[in-house]
């Protein structure tokens, strides 16, 4: 979040405490609160009707996006009826966790389209994206416009998104293709970091993916490739690949050396549903060129 914003804020009625009021009022979570609140002393505390309490901004506008986009402008890939693709770029989210969060694609959307775009899935903030990249991800995000669409999509993920395919830079030369399955689960405090475990071990989730390798830069030492993902884990390519020991140029999480970005691109999705059919691509010729062509590469 940003530096905390506050308004007055008037409650019609008495309530036993701050938590109870902010619950009632503005809909949201006890673990949500205290992410905003923080203060146990405050939440405990009696609420007199008609007086005026100063509210944080990102619980009175609750769930809304913001509408002041804070960065690069973002490409539309395709757009139509059902969906909407951007180009996300590295260095931005996906969706905003509160609304004072404006450096996002869907605050794009707020500023660019009309704002009935975001009346998809609207209890939640990623709102109708089909998934979520990585701050540090580019390429292909999918954003679909139509309620019923979005929860079949979601609802038979992996049988109607055909293909997802990745593009990264690796450190080293990845010399023969992979089909890997390993196994998941959070590492690290508030589990910012994905671990490879053992399958029998409690929460593990499968991951699996094929990599395929398409070029080698002798003189930098580093690989392009191709990933073509089966599941869609938090990590997974970025763990997977740093497992294999061929951790992500710029991934310093996972192992990488220091660079300009983490070089892992959304580069192609594939979604075919009766009566509609999604087939987009994000090549960027520039993406990666300071290590490969990739006009002659893909």
């Amino acid at each position: 979040m940003n530096s905390k914003k506050e308004i007055g804020f008037c409650f019609l009625d008495e309530y036993a405490n701050f938590e109870i009021a902010l619950k009632s009022v503005f809909e949201c979570s006890k673990s949500y609160l205290k992410k905003i609140i923080g203060n146990k002393k405050k939440l405990s505390q009696k609420v007199y009707a008609r007086r005026e309490y100063a509210i944080d901004l990102n619980l009175v506008n609750h769930l809304m996006i913001n509408p002041i986009y804070c960065g690069k402008p973002l490409a539309i890939l395709f757009q139509d009826e059902n969906y909407l693709v951007l180009n996300k770029i590295p260095g931005i989210h996906a969706h905003p966790h509160f609304y004072d969060e404006s450096d996002n694609c869907l605050s794009f959307l707020r500023q660019e389209f009309d704002p009935k775009i975001l009346e998809v899935n609207k209890n939640f903030y990623d709102r109708g994206l089909l998934f979520r990249l990585d701050l540090v991800t580019s390429g292909v995000l999918v954003y679909v416009k139509k309620e019923i669409l979005l929860k079949k999509l979601r609802d038979q993920y992996e049988d109607l998104v055909k293909k997802k395919t990745y593009l990264a830079v690796v450190e080293g030369q990845l010399e023969q293709a992979y089909h890997l399955t390993h196994y998941f689960r959070k590492s690290q405090f508030k589990g910012k970091k994905m671990s490879v475990t053992d399958h029998d071990t409690e929460g593990a989730k499968p991951g699996i993916c094929m990599v395929n390798p398409l070029k080698f830069n002798r003189e930098e030492n580093v690989s392009l490739v191709k990933i073509e993902l089966k599941t869609g884990l938090r990590h997974q390519i970025r763990a997977q690949l740093a497992h294999l020991g061929f951790p992500i140029l710029g991934d310093e999480l996972y192992g990488g050396k220091k660079a300009p970005r983490v070089f892992l691109h959304a580069y192609n999705y594939e979604i075919n549903v009766p009566g509609t059919y999604l087939n987009v691509f994000s090549k960027d010729p520039s993406l990666f060129d300071i290590f490969f062509d990739l006009d002659t590469c893909l």
